[in-house]
């Protein structure tokens, strides 16, 4: 990896037409679950590990690469990821965004080209 960038691993997590979003308590700004890349763990064990820790009732299971992105300092490998059980989370504040509803979020830089390309080619 280039010097200087930032390997994160970001779960795409869908439930119908809507993606979940996530903001850290206090926050304003809204992103998809993600985590910075522990040299120890592969991308799978780190997102598993952190979605765990923001979500511990829920199960997450069929991680599948999706795509990586690049947003200034950060390249974010994407996985898809399902869901069973209850997301409640006091980590984070989270909401389930629709294809149309999903521009109104405060995105971070790297949610917004993210969010861009799957409401073209996944949502």
């Amino acid at each position: 990896m280039a010097e200087g960038l930032i390997h994160k691993v970001g779960g795409i997590i869908k439930r119908a037409d809507e993606l979940l979003l996530v903001c850290n308590s206090g926050g304003s700004t809204w992103d998809i679950p993600n985590v910075i890349s522990e040299k120890s763990e592969n991308d799978v064990e780190c997102l598993r590990r952190r979605l765990r820790i923001i979500f511990p009732q829920a199960e997450f299971e069929h991680y599948s690469p999706y795509r990586t992105f690049s947003s200034g300092q950060d390249k974010i490998y994407a996985y898809t990821a399902e869901f069973f059980g209850d997301l409640n989370s006091e980590k984070v504040a989270h909401m389930w965004a629709s294809k149309k509803d999903i521009h109104k979020f405060r995105l971070s830089d790297s949610a917004s080209k993210i969010v861009d390309f799957l409401v073209d080619n996944y949502l």
